[in-house]
C-alpha cells in the first residue's frame, strides 16, 4: 500500500433517513444521494455504453464520484445510528478493485485528526465490514433519540487504475435495494470497450 498522502479523499456519510413522502418508507442515503433501482429501470442502454459515447443525461450525478487516472484514492465510509436507535453494521464491497484497509475509528471522521495509517502491511481485498463502534444492537445504550449520531468510520485506499463506472456498495441486500450505493466514474478518458457493441 502506498503510504504516502492521497491525491483524493473521498468523504461517503452514511445515514437511514425517510423518503420525502413523509412516513411512507426509508431508504438508505450517502451524501443525501439514494441510488434506488427505479431510478435506473428506465433505462435503454447501460450507462457505461452512453458514457463511452459521451452521453452523461441518465448518469445519477448525486451518488457519482469521479476520479482520475492513477490517482491514489481514499474513500472514507461514516456509520451513524438508524432510524430506530441502532447503528447496524455493513459489509461494503467495491467492483473493479482491490484495495487495503488504511485506518478505522470510533464516533466521527475528522480528517485532520485521522491522516496516520492505523495498519502494518495491510491485506489487499475486496471487501470490508464498517462496524457499529457505538450504539449497536447488542448495546443498553440504543433508542430512537441516538438516530444519526455517529458511530464508526473507516477508510480504504486503493489506485485508480482501471478506467469505468465502479459500484461501491453494501453486501446487505436490503440495504444495498434501499440505496446504499454509490458509483466511481474513474479515468473515462481512457475507457475502451472491447467486448461489447459500440452502437
Amino acid at each position: 500500500m502506498p503510504y504516502h498522502s492521497a491525491d483524493q479523499e473521498i468523504y461517503l456519510y452514511n445515514y437511514q433517513g425517510y423518503t420525502p413522502d413523509g412516513l411512507k418508507g426509508i431508504r438508505w442515503y450517502t451524501n443525501n444521494g439514494t441510488l434506488e433501482k427505479v431510478r435506473l429501470s428506465n433505462l435503454t442502454r447501460p450507462l457505461l455504453h452512453d458514457l463511452y459515447n459521451g452521453i452523461e443525461d441518465n448518469l445519477p450525478l448525486d451518488v457519482i464520484y469521479s476520479i482520475k487516472q492513477n490517482q491514489i484514492i481514499d474513500v472514507v465510509l461514516q456509520n451513524t445510528v438508524a432510524t430506530n436507535g441502532v447503528c447496524e453494521s455493513h459489509p461494503f464491497h467495491l467492483h473493479g478493485h482491490k484495495f487495503w484497509i488504511y485506518s478505522r475509528g470510533e464516533g466521527l471522521y475528522n480528517s485532520s485528526a485521522n491522516i496516520q495509517t492505523s495498519v502494518q502491511s495491510p491485506v489487499l481485498r475486496d471487501s470490508l465490514t464498517l462496524h457499529a463502534t457505538s450504539y449497536s444492537h447488542t448495546t443498553p445504550n440504543r433508542n430512537a433519540s441516538n438516530y444519526l449520531k455517529p458511530c464508526g468510520w473507516i477508510k480504504m485506499r486503493f489506485i485508480a487504475d482501471n478506467p469505468g463506472l465502479w459500484l461501491l456498495h453494501c453486501h446487505i441486500g436490503s440495504h444495498l435495494f434501499m440505496g446504499m450505493t454509490v458509483v466511481l466514474k474513474e479515468d473515462i478518458e481512457h475507457l475502451a470497450m472491447y467486448s461489447f457493441s459500440q452502437n
